[in-house]
């Protein structure tokens, strides 16, 4: 089998933001993003396929929350979003959040 490697601070998740100076400048998302790769990897999961699950977890809740933006404008909020339960994970509200403010710009 072959040995996994450990995951570097992004691993292809995100580019960071460089200050004027050079310096890497993370947003809280990316924080998030890694943290979350970083938890899947610890269970035993190859670090490419901890990135693609994030960026995948990522979408689904920014594409939920755009759903759920559309079903509120056009008065359908009646109708049961049967991909989440009644909790939400901080993914979907970080991402809800994004989402809402970028389908509004």
């Amino acid at each position: 089998m072959p040995e996994r490697t450990e995951p570097t601070l992004g691993a292809g998740l995100f580019q960071p933001h460089r200050s004027m100076g050079g310096h890497r400048r993370y947003s809280r998302i990316d924080l998030e993003q890694a943290a979350r790769a970083r938890e899947l990897v610890d269970e035993g999961i190859w670090v490419a396929a901890a990135v693609r699950i994030v960026h995948l977890e990522y979408r689904l809740a920014a594409a939920e929350a755009v759903l759920e933006l559309l079903r509120s404008r056009c008065g359908e909020s009646s109708f049961p979003n049967p991909v989440t339960s009644s909790s939400t994970t901080a993914v979907e509200r970080t991402v809800s959040a994004q989402a809402v403010s970028m389908s509004l710009a």
